[in-house]
């Protein structure tokens, strides 16, 4: 064996190290994991529009509760729902404004609406409600028709105040 030679595991290597160059990658590895980790959350959270809790919104219009999409996908299918109040009979319109007509196509409406029209004010649908004591419920398919920064619109249900509601369309 020769004399110059080296036990196994104490050669060194000669490697040029920039320890400042290290730490800023690091920090950058950091932000990024720490960005990655707050889109997740968001997308669980439902801010990408595809689900969760903060997808959907609420709002009351007279005695009727309207649950619409707060963020929705462009050309996904979207539905809102409205729960008339257990006592309302007779005749009941529903305004949607022509600013939220334009931001969603309505594709279908279940239960058929006595009257459908299109006005200056937006679409306007007129159900009919019988009597008797239980929740009845409208269901308005919805398409959004073009990407939309937030936006607040409204929509009136019977005589009542309208409800503003506020809503994202991701492309």
């Amino acid at each position: 064996m020769a004399s110059d030679a080296q036990p196994c595991g104490t050669a060194s290597l000669e490697i040029d190290t920039d320890p400042s160059f290290q730490k800023r990658w690091w920090q950058v590895e950091r932000a990024a994991w720490l960005l990655m980790g707050a889109l997740l959350i968001a997308a669980l959270c439902g801010l990408t529009g595809a689900g969760g809790p903060l997808s959907r919104g609420q709002v009351r219009a007279g005695g009727a509760v309207i649950d619409y999409p707060r963020i929705a996908r462009w050309q996904s299918a979207e539905e809102a729902t409205i729960r008339f109040a257990p006592g309302a009979t007779g005749r009941v319109d529903v305004l949607l404004s022509a600013r939220f007509a334009e931001a969603f196509d309505v594709e279908g409406v279940q239960p058929q609406p006595a009257t459908t029209a299109s006005t200056a004010e937006g679409l306007r649908f007129t159900f009919e409600l019988g009597g008797g004591s239980g929740v009845r419920t409208a269901s308005l398919s919805l398409r959004p028709s073009q990407p939309a920064l937030p936006d607040r619109d409204t929509v009136r249900v019977g005589e009542a105040p309208p409800a503003t509601v506020h809503f994202v369309i991701l492309p």
